[in-house]
């Protein structure tokens, strides 16, 4: 009775040991930033949401479990697992992927392509998922969240040929619609799969520019000033579940008239600390996410034009009460006669000098409405790399 017992205490012990491994979470996933997250799932693809260590984020707007890779469908190139319809997801930042201020190309497959294909990944190249253009900014800031749109994902496909030699990021809707594809400019055509629904795509020439340390936008105009587009009825009503969609007549637009939708201000920082650009409470980056502009350093900020739904520019924009400085230590941007609030013309490039020193309380900081010139596309074209 007494040896009883005793195993029975033991036995007790051993399960209240057990319950406190559980409730402290011993077994979550190491790398998840959020204990109790869900980590790699049955197919060894890890789907954490890496806050804490994001190199990039993904919205995920697809009724798909999505598996990322950087630059090519190779494992040692896998950036991880996205779930469905989930946003904001942290790609976790690989110290192996990611090492340098760079563009790439992400390529998604959904995780059924993935099972499927593991043993060769590489045929899927022509028929990924998608592809999106990514920007990563090493050692600053990374907040665009880059979005999937849900119109991908069904059984239509969209023959997507680029002989451009010129990436194509192509959104739904409007310039400033949701991504459904990018066309690197190294790959001559990709497929996409699309769900019912009329849709207008609209493709947009982008490339990093190194010269200019910018993301460069080029959209195609026809001559009314819209932007160029084409228009698709995808699914059982159209008759078709092949589409083709050639780069070539935009491309050949931009020789004709072509816009980045926006002006920039080119902020030349001359005084001894590093400013940032604020538009009311908002802080404006540049195209890589950098807020702060180093002394003796000149950063671009693009201000965007409005535009209509199907992408007609306006072709001027009023700001006012623009600042500049360090966090909570600003000045108010004056043109020369000393006023707060002044017009910006679309691909014009107008400088912002600051000058004094914070320390001392009198600096300035004065746009050059004069001397704005015209945004150089040649020199846009330069430093922009084929992706695959």
């Amino acid at each position: 009775m007494k040896r009883n017992r005793v195993l029975f205490g033991a036995f007790a012990a051993m399960l209240a040991f057990a319950m406190l491994l559980g409730s402290c979470d011993i077994f979550t996933d190491p790398g998840s930033s959020d204990p109790g997250t869900s980590g790699a799932d049955d197919s060894g693809v890890d789907f954490t949401s890496y806050n804490t260590n994001a190199a990039i984020y993904v919205d995920n707007n697809t009724e798909e479990k999505l598996v990322a890779f950087k630059g090519s469908l190779e494992m040692k190139n896998l950036l991880g697992g996205i779930p469905a319809t989930t946003q904001r997801h942290a790609i976790q930042k690989k110290p192996e992927l990611f090492i340098k201020t760079e563009s790439f190309t992400m390529i998604l497959i959904t995780e059924k392509q993935f099972n499927d294909n593991k043993g060769n990944l590489a045929q899927l190249n022509q028929t990924p998922f998608t592809r999106v253009f990514v920007m990563y900014n090493h050692g600053n800031d990374n907040e665009v969240s880059y979005k999937v749109s849900g119109r991908l994902g069904g059984n239509n496909r969209l023959l997507v040929q680029n002989g451009t030699g010129r990436n194509a990021e192509l959104r739904v809707g409007g310039i400033d619609g949701d991504i459904i594809g990018f066309a690197p400019g190294g790959l001559q055509s990709i497929t996409l799969y699309l769900n019912d629904g009329d849709l207008n795509i609209f493709p947009i020439f982008k490339s990093y520019n190194s010269f200019r340390n910018v993301v460069s936008e080029l959209i195609p105009k026809r001559n009314s000033g819209r932007a160029w587009y084409m228009s698709y009825a995808v699914g059982e009503l159209s008759g078709q579940d092949l589409l083709t969609l050639s780069l070539s007549d935009a491309f050949a637009s931009l020789n004709d008239d072509r816009t980045i939708g926006a002006s920039w201000l080119v902020i030349n920082n001359q005084t001894k600390q590093a400013v940032m650009v604020q538009a009311g409470n908002v802080i404006l980056t540049n195209s890589l996410g950098q807020r702060y502009t180093n002394a003796g350093v000149e950063r671009i900020i693009q201000i965007d034009m409005s535009s209509n739904g199907l992408g007609t520019f306006a072709t001027e924009k009023t700001i006012g009460n623009y600042a500049v400085g360090p966090d909570g230590d600003t000045v108010t941007i004056k043109d020369k006669e000393g006023n707060t609030s002044f017009t910006l013309k679309a691909d014009k490039q107008y400088v912002v000098t600051v000058t004094g020193d914070y320390n001392e309380e009198n600096v300035t900081a004065v746009i050059d409405l004069d001397g704005a010139i015209d945004i150089d596309f040649d020199e846009l074209d330069k430093g922009g790399e084929q992706l695959k």
